[in-house]
Order: C-alpha cells, then sequence, then structure tokens
C-alpha cells in the first residue's frame, strides 16, 4: 500500500522530453534522475518496514556482470522511441566510427533529400575497429566531472 501522503506519480515522462535524465525511453541519461521519479522513490520507499534497512547479512555480494544494452539493442526500435512522427525510419550507420548513427526519414513533400537526426550509439554497440562506447557516467567518474559536464557523445575506447 502507497503512503497516502506521498502517491506515486505515473506522468514522469513529461519529464524527459528535453533533460534526458536516467531511462530516458531513447537517449542516454544525464547520470540523474528526474524530480518526479524521485518523488516516485521516495513514495515507495516511505512505505517500506524498518527492518528492510538493516543489515541483513556481512557477507560480499557481487552482482553477475551483463553486457551493455547496445549489444542487442536495435537501432531502427531507437529511431521508433525517439522520432514517433516520422514516416519511415530508416538507420544510417555511415557515422558509425564516431560511435553515432542517424535516424532518417523522407519529408511528406517527396523531396530527394530526407531529414536525419545524429545519436549517439548506445552504451556497448560496435562502433567498428574495435571502438565501442561506455556508459557515460563511467567517463564522468574517471574525469571527477559531473554527470550533467559529460559531452552527449559516447567515450570511445581504443
Amino acid at each position: 500500500m502507497w503512503n497516502e501522503c506521498l502517491p506515486p506519480r505515473n506522468n514522469c515522462i513529461k519529464d524527459i522530453k528535453h533533460d534526458h535524465f536516467i531511462m530516458h525511453p531513447s537517449e542516454p541519461g544525464n547520470g540523474k534522475f528526474s524530480n518526479c521519479s524521485k518523488e516516485h522513490m521516495i513514495a515507495f520507499i516511505s512505505t517500506l518496514l524498518p527492518s528492510c534497512f538493516e543489515l541483513k547479512t556481512r557477507q560480499n555480494c557481487s552482482t553477475e556482470v551483463k553486457a551493455l544494452p547496445g549489444v542487442s539493442m536495435n537501432l531502427t526500435n531507437i529511431c521508433k522511441i525517439a522520432h514517433p512522427n516520422f514516416l519511415k525510419w530508416n538507420v544510417n550507420t555511415d557515422l558509425k566510427s564516431d560511435c553515432r548513427f542517424e535516424c532518417c526519414s523522407p519529408l511528406p513533400d517527396n523531396s530527394y533529400y530526407p531529414t536525419c537526426v545524429k545519436h549517439p550509439l548506445p552504451d556497448g554497440a560496435d562502433c567498428g575497429g574495435g571502438k565501442v562506447p561506455q556508459p557515460r557516467w563511467s567517463s564522468a567518474r574517471a574525469n571527477h566531472e559531473t554527470a550533467r559536464g559529460v559531452s552527449s557523445t559516447a567515450t570511445c575506447l581504443f
């Protein structure tokens, strides 16, 4: 049961359109949760019993390392989510060597040139030449920057 003083919010989607918070559906996050997401988490955590916060074991636990999302993510699906109003979703990977791709669509006036929008490849995708984009937060930590200070282009390892 939710805390009646802090009801859950189910409309956080409106907060993500331009700010690229964690869990943005089609763009890399900025390493921060939106205020809406924070409120939702606080509402849930406030319903937990105090025993949930007690240390249950002194054993070290580790999480199984899994592949980053870009290993299996479909770029066409990213284009569909990021650009729902495109007439068609064509992926251009000519920028792959820069760890980027383009979502392209013909224009409604049947012009020869399509409209295209550049996006960073998802973390873990193959950039060619042995390069792989790494999570943006890892480069922020390494450089002692805030996540907001990291550029939107992927960090490629050589």
